[in-house]
């Protein structure tokens, strides 16, 4: 009986440490700038992921939302941070790379605008509205006034 609970502590420390690995490989990847790596070796880690605690879930979930906004995935990156806000991130963690998303929104949709690309900038405006309703209201006025000048 004692040998089945040493072998359990010690598969359950080696999974934990697994996961851990893979994660600060991923970030490692990601400070590089190697996105597509980064991205590859979460989905591949996938599973390993799936069966760990909200902890670690919610740290896969930012780095995804990190990847996602550094490759102007802007959907998928509010999702990944919505995932990662929903497994208890903290907002000291969160708050900051919310606020670089809105930034790269915003800064993708006045190139847009620029290039008479209104449909893409209205939605992209509409973006950073649905982030945070309260604070982002005027971008809902952009965003339609954007709409209205694709037509």
């Amino acid at each position: 009986m004692k040998k089945l609970l040493l072998y359990t502590l010690l598969l359950t420390i080696s999974f934990s440490s697994a996961q851990k690995k893979e994660l600060r490989n991923a970030n490692k990847f990601f400070t590089s700038g190697e996105y597509a790596s980064a991205i590859d070796l979460l989905e591949s880690s996938k599973e390993i992921f799936d069966s760990s605690d909200d902890k670690i879930k919610s740290q896969a979930m930012l780095l995804y939302g990190k990847l996602h906004t550094a490759m102007e995935d802007f959907g998928l990156a509010m999702r990944a941070f919505n995932k990662a806000k929903n497994l208890g991130i903290s907002t000291q963690l969160l708050n900051p790379e919310v606020n670089k998303l809105e930034t790269a929104i915003i800064t993708s949709a006045i190139g847009d605008n620029e290039t008479e690309n209104f449909n893409s900038a209205a939605k992209k405006l509409k973006m950073v509205y649905d982030i945070n309703e309260d604070k982002n209201a005027e971008y809902l006025y952009y965003a339609a006034s954007s709409a209205v000048n694709s037509s």
